[in-house]
């Protein structure tokens, strides 16, 4: 530690290795290229490595997922949870290059305690425990995070009130995610709507891999 340029090559290599012969050395070179661009040029190769691996396993299989789905006529909700606690370690940071990003950054499943309310920290995290237990629960409830479909919202997106009874709580209305229009519900200390997922370049390289 901490890992080298060389070992880039060892992972892209790696993943080439469980989808042979469809990928190849030159898929390797492809892989890589795509995370030795704009911001990430200048990264460390921990954090270029844990890019790999987040985008391939997770963020951009969730947008084929989504636009799939979505294509295909199913009503889908997109979230990208980007919340930064105060154990919030800086992935591009020394100390996270020295640990190959180990629980650096927002990582994997950081939202599961904030949904059941366990360990929050201060009115901050308790107020987005609160939110993400209301999303959460009136999807379980009506098949919608914003609550039954009787539940009033204004054109700028925030709810009136006038029929909280037909949801569990008042939230910041989250639009479905369609395949015209990708809207991700990006979680926050102050959740906003955005458009599309993060790392659309490295994911459409993904994409036109050979399947």
């Amino acid at each position: 530690m901490p890992l080298q340029k060389s070992d880039l090559s060892v992972v892209a290599n790696h993943l080439v290795a469980y989808h042979q012969p469809r990928w190849n050395a030159s898929t390797a070179a492809t892989i890589m290229a795509a995370y030795d661009t704009g911001a990430l040029a200048n990264a460390t190769p921990a954090y270029k490595i844990t890019r790999y691996g987040t985008d391939f396993a997770f963020l951009c299989n969730t947008r084929q997922a989504a636009r799939s789905l979505a294509a295909a006529g199913a009503t889908v909700w997109v979230y990208l949870f980007d919340y930064k606690s105060s154990t919030y370690l800086d992935p591009t940071s020394p100390l996270c290059e020295r640990d190959s990003e180990v629980l650096c950054g927002v990582h994997h499943g950081q939202e599961v305690r904030y949904v059941f309310g366990r360990k929050l920290r201060g009115k901050e995290e308790e107020e987005l425990s609160r939110q993400l237990a209301a999303w959460w629960t009136n999807l379980a409830i009506y098949g919608d995070p914003n609550g039954g479909a009787a539940f009033a919202s204004n054109n700028d997106g925030s709810n009136d009130g006038s029929n909280e009874k037909d949801t569990v709580m008042a939230t910041p209305h989250w639009p479905a995610y369609t395949a015209t229009d990708q809207r991700v519900m990006t979680i926050t200390e102050r959740p906003f709507v955005s458009l599309g997922l993060p790392a659309e370049s490295q994911c459409i390289m993904w994409d036109l891999l050979p399947r």
